[in-house]
């Protein structure tokens, strides 16, 4: 999907913090092909990509490490590497992630992982661990 936004009067569409990711990809959208990549996909460190579809998006060379990827749809993305989600140091999470054919990793390895991190990045949102878990479970596949 293409928004067509005027680079010169761009107003967010998202206000809250949370969203600010989202207005960046927009606003880069909106600038044309592989703008998403130069501007977008270098920075994506620590990035909540849950539900994110990136269809076509060129994933050459971004950096998802610590990012979450909660039911992101990698399947039409391209340029995107098997190192890119399992680096030693800070690999992303990937939970009900849907990757490429051929990656040879498991789509579902990090659940177990998920609501510790939660709790610890977004304390404002789960206050206790235990409300972390609760909200893991009911996303998580049975």
């Amino acid at each position: 999907m293409s928004l067509s936004l005027d680079p010169h009067r761009f107003i967010p569409l998202f206000t809250n913090a949370q969203n600010r990711l989202l207005n960046i990809i927009l606003y880069a959208d909106s600038l044309g092909v592989e703008t998403f990549t130069k501007q977008v996909g270098k920075h994506l460190f620590r990035a909540n990509l849950s539900n994110a579809y990136l269809e076509d998006a060129n994933l050459e060379d971004a950096n998802l490490n610590n990012s979450i990827l909660l039911k992101t749809d990698f399947r039409h993305a391209r340029n995107l590497t098997s190192s890119q989600l399992s680096s030693e140091d800070s690999p992303p999470l990937l939970c009900g992630a849907l990757l490429p054919e051929g990656l040879g990793l498991d789509p579902d390895r990090d659940w177990d992982r998920l609501a510790l991190v939660l709790h610890e990045r977004y304390p404002e949102d789960f206050n206790t661990l235990e409300e972390a878990e609760k909200w893991v479970e009911e996303r998580r596949p049975k």
